[in-house]
């Protein structure tokens, strides 16, 4: 009878929410993570540049000097066609993705697939169907991760035209695709975004001293010392994907909250309590809690205000944990009695 008791309850509704909470929410939190990195990082350190003799070097595709005309004269609207955004939202996320925890087989189809998307977004740019500062922006950051010096220039116009509509998100790649640019051909690099493996340390490309950190600021490219930083300790622009950020630990707790609503569904004398709805939805308000939290120390780490936030989500964390733990001991108590 015991048995017969507990299978019911194990199919209950209450019980099988729970459990597809913990999984998918898991699932969905780590998927969103991996797009909001993608947003915030370029993912250079894993395309060093080749600078042995860049006129040698092939571009595919080349650039046609009548789209940089075409370009001087583009009249950027804030929208585009659908069928276009969509594309280049698809576009960007695969370039961004593959950069993200590349793997051998990753670097090996690297270059393949980048020219596959560059062949795309030259296409679009010919038709003149990209008009909109953010698709503008999205084409920049697919040729910054080109074959030569003519694809980072191209990238560093594009940034600028959507810089010059007063687009604040192509700014990083402005100044990102201008370094690449410079240190292709020889130079110093401005704003100091460039990194590159030398002997199995990671080590910023030479930088002009005379850019301050105030134009980086402007550029939102951190403070010259921290770039330096995070070369020596071999984490260049990979470093917030390194890192273990305090919000990451909500998507534990909520996964924590997610099995305490099927405990409830198991330990309750109604099979599908109202108090373990509530608990699981809890469980989905903090997932997507982790989510935000992610976004902003990623940005915070761009802009030098990391220690902040992480002081904020830790105390986030507590809480969470500290509500947890008081549900946690009325749900086993309440079981006990039952019993």
């Amino acid at each position: 009878m015991f048995s017969k008791a507990v299978f019911q309850r194990l199919r209950s509704s209450l019980f099988i929410t729970a459990i597809l909470i913990l999984v998918v929410g898991v699932f969905m939190v780590i998927s969103l993570n991996r797009v909001i990195d993608a947003s915030y990082q370029s993912g250079l350190a894993s395309q060093p540049l080749n600078l042995s003799n860049p006129k040698a070097i092939e571009c595919i595709p080349t650039i046609d000097p009548e789209l940089i005309t075409h370009l001087d004269q583009l009249d950027v609207t804030w929208s585009d066609d659908p069928f276009v955004s969509l594309r280049m939202a698809g576009l960007f996320l695969a370039d961004q993705a593959i950069r993200q925890f590349p793997s051998q087989a990753d670097i090996h189809r690297m270059d393949s697939e980048d020219t596959q998307r560059r062949l795309i977004v030259m296409s679009l740019l010919k038709e003149g169907r990209i008009h909109s500062p953010r698709n503008l922006v999205c084409a920049a950051f697919i040729f910054q991760h080109g074959d030569c010096s003519e694809h980072y220039l191209l990238a560093n116009q594009l940034a600028r035209i959507a810089m010059d509509a007063d687009y604040l998100d192509a700014r990083w790649i402005y100044a990102a695709s201008l370094d690449r640019y410079l240190v292709s051909q020889g130079k110093q690099q401005k704003y100091g975004t460039q990194f590159h493996w030398v002997n199995g340390e990671f080590i910023l490309y030479p930088t002009d001293p005379n850019t301050t950190d105030a134009e980086r600021a402007a550029m939102e490219v951190p403070p010259l010392v921290e770039s330096v930083n995070k070369a020596n300790q071999g984490t260049g622009d990979k470093g917030f994907r390194l890192q273990w950020f305090e919000s990451w630990w909500l998507t534990l707790i909520g996964g924590m909250y997610a099995l305490l609503a099927a405990a409830i569904a198991l330990l309750e004398k109604k099979m599908n309590a109202a108090s373990g709805w509530v608990v699981s939805a809890i469980a989905i308000v903090i997932y997507l809690v982790s989510v935000a939290g992610h976004f902003f120390q990623v940005k915070a780490m761009q802009q030098g205000t990391q220690e902040l936030q992480a002081a904020l989500w830790l105390g986030i964390n507590w809480l969470m944990l500290i509500l947890w733990l008081g549900l946690a001991a009325l749900v086993i108590s309440r079981g006990v009695k039952r019993a």
